[in-house]
């Protein structure tokens, strides 16, 4: 298949520039790549219905697609041999998984981060920490925090699960809870946004959609806080001689 451009427009290593054994690093490319083909050769004629694609003047069907190619820094390396990854919906397999090389790696916190903001103590979070009770408990049982912020990029098929643990995050730590979810899609995975403010009773005060980029906002108020913590003075009836 006749390809007549390569339009490189990334470049990074891979895998930060470790080295595979005595190739040395590999690197990445990220781009378009341009094809042109005869609809009327032979070769071409299992391309459902190719005949019937738009043509150029010179008469030979043109279209483009995305490409990422991966291949040793050092030319000389080059074994003449490739790994084609035919993507589902945009879904790329090989580069992310094959021997997890572009799998990032993060170092675990070890500790707690809060901060004052105005009259509020502010609570902070990332994405899976949500599904930890016991990260937010902390920040309000022993760093004062009355609002939980949440930093996140949940995809679609835990959607309902982003809901119902920010939603049981707000009401038992009777705090305001701040979610900010990313939208759109990266390395075939799509998010699903819905940011969202709730307050200390479980109540949904602002929520963005979850395909698009929006901007929410909402009031929140110390005394909404303090009217919860008395009417149900839960972190006093706690147990703590049990758990």
């Amino acid at each position: 298949m006749p390809v007549t451009r390569f339009e490189v427009r990334q470049r990074r290593p891979l895998a930060s520039g470790v080295a595979f054994g005595e190739i040395g690093p590999y690197e990445e490319l990220k781009g378009r790549l341009y094809f042109s083909i005869d609809p009327l050769h032979s070769a071409n004629r299992r391309i459902t219905d190719v005949e019937l694609a738009p043509r150029g003047p010179n008469g030979r069907v043109e279209w483009s697609s995305d490409v990422s190619l991966l291949l040793p820094v050092d030319r000389a390396q080059c074994c003449g041999r490739a790994l084609l990854d035919v993507v589902n919906r945009g879904n790329t397999v090989a580069v992310p998984n094959f021997n997890r090389a572009t799998r990032p790696v993060f170092t675990p916190g070890d500790g707690f981060v809060s901060c004052n903001f105005n009259n509020f103590h502010l609570g902070l979070t990332i994405c899976y920490d949500l599904r930890f009770p016991e990260v937010c408990r902390a920040l309000t049982l022993e760093h004062g925090a009355n609002v939980l912020i949440n930093s996140s990029a949940w995809p679609f098929p835990r959607l309902e699960h982003l809901r119902i643990l920010a939603l049981t995050r707000a009401i038992e730590n009777q705090s305001y809870l701040i979610v900010a979810n990313r939208v759109g899609s990266d390395d075939g995975v799509t998010f699903c946004g819905t940011s969202v403010i709730i307050d200390p009773y479980g109540v949904i005060v602002a929520a963005a959609s979850a395909d698009r980029e929006e901007l929410i906002q909402a009031e929140i108020s110390q005394d909404v806080i303090d009217a919860v913590r008395q009417r149900m003075a839960v972190f006093e009836h706690r147990r703590t001689d049990l758990y």
